[in-house]
């Protein structure tokens, strides 16, 4: 799910290595234990990117552009919010490639590889099954008690390769779920690398969880989630022409944010026999990762994340097709995504 834009990425206070400044491109927010507490006051240099996305709790139906207005859309987008999930990852895997597979661009933090270094990054929660009685739960509560808990869920996970690369960054990787009725963050730790797509950038990790009310919790917003998308894919899903696109993502690991823009698949225009999305829609660092709704898309068979910036093949050319098909009033903040068919797993099925 490659992304792609055609803007310079925001530069922190202190210098960045060229290995910092690709996890930029591809829009990982990046920092060491020393900043991390000062990393709200620094001067980020992405004011106006900000200014241009939506808190998730300043989040109307009025925000949506006028055609779009529908009590359908918004609420998808409001369980899409929920379902948004910060991950912090506090080690590099010595396997991080030197580049992205068959190009010449830098991969994010090639240069940490092995060191305890601090990303940050946006995923979205795809299910929630709960076990069998076999095994104990892994969650950190658990680990560190005499009477771990044999009832626990497995919480399912979609994010960039580039923010979680392998099962070692995995075990590294905490997962803040934030629960909008008490205003507090459930963190899910000791995560577990499950698939990924190297190419695609799309990876699927798995956090342990045994507090039932979380589960339950999560479990109703999917459900909530499926039936409405389910209803909107029956209507667009024909669509060729312009799209609704909505990006949900942690910006700089801090807040949630909600960012709305137009795009068009690209993929079916040129023929390239997948999908591949380009999109005007406000990001930042800390937004790879983050999921990525086209209007009418099929979550049984595509899952989008955002995956940041590349120096296309032919960035000219993509841009010449999108201006070609999409009349925006900013040609400044291009992005693109593809995705890779996917299997759903039990809830997806039991619905």
């Amino acid at each position: 799910m490659h992304v792609f834009h055609v803007f310079e990425a925001s530069t922190c206070a202190r210098p960045f290595s060229r290995a910092e400044k690709a996890a930029q491109l591809y829009e990982v927010d990046c920092h060491d234990s020393a900043c991390a507490a000062s990393l709200k006051d620094q001067n980020l240099n992405c004011e106006e990117r900000h200014n241009k996305m939506i808190a998730e709790d300043q989040f109307t139906i009025e925000h949506l552009p006028t055609e779009y207005r529908q009590r359908n859309i918004f609420e998808l987008t409001k369980a899409f919010v929920s379902l948004t999930v910060r991950l912090l990852v506090k080690h590099v895997s010595d396997t991080r490639p030197t580049y992205f597979p068959n190009t010449s661009i830098p991969f994010p933090l090639y240069d940490k590889r092995g060191q305890d270094f601090c990303s940050n990054g946006s995923g979205r929660i795809s299910d929630v099954e709960e076990q069998n009685k076999v095994f104990f739960c892994r969650c950190m509560k658990c680990i560190n008690s005499d009477s771990p808990s044999r009832k626990w869920w497995s919480i399912k996970i979609f994010t960039s390769v580039s923010v979680v690369f392998d099962n070692d960054e995995a075990r590294n990787t905490s997962c803040s779920v934030f629960q909008e009725d008490t205003n507090l963050f459930t963190t899910l730790q000791n995560c577990k690398m499950l698939w990924k797509c190297d190419q695609s950038d799309l990876c699927l990790i798995e956090a342990a969880c045994c507090d039932e009310i979380l589960c339950n919790k999560i479990f109703s917003v999917i459900l909530h989630l499926t039936k409405i998308w389910k209803g909107l894919h029956k209507i667009f899903k024909h669509l060729e022409s312009k799209r609704l696109i909505i990006v949900v993502s942690y910006v700089h690991g801090f807040r949630k944010c909600i960012s709305i823009g137009g795009g068009v698949n690209l993929g079916k225009l040129l023929g390239l026999g997948f999908d591949r999305f380009i999109y005007n829609v406000p990001v930042c660092d800390g937004c790879s990762g983050g999921p990525v709704y086209a209007l009418g898309m099929n979550w049984y068979k595509e899952e989008y994340v955002h995956s940041g910036h590349e120096n296309a093949r032919d960035v000219s050319k993509l841009v010449a097709d999108f201006n070609k098909h999409l009349d925006l009033e900013s040609r400044v903040l291009l992005h693109m995504s593809n995705h890779n068919e996917l299997g759903r797993s039990s809830l997806w099925q039991r619905e």
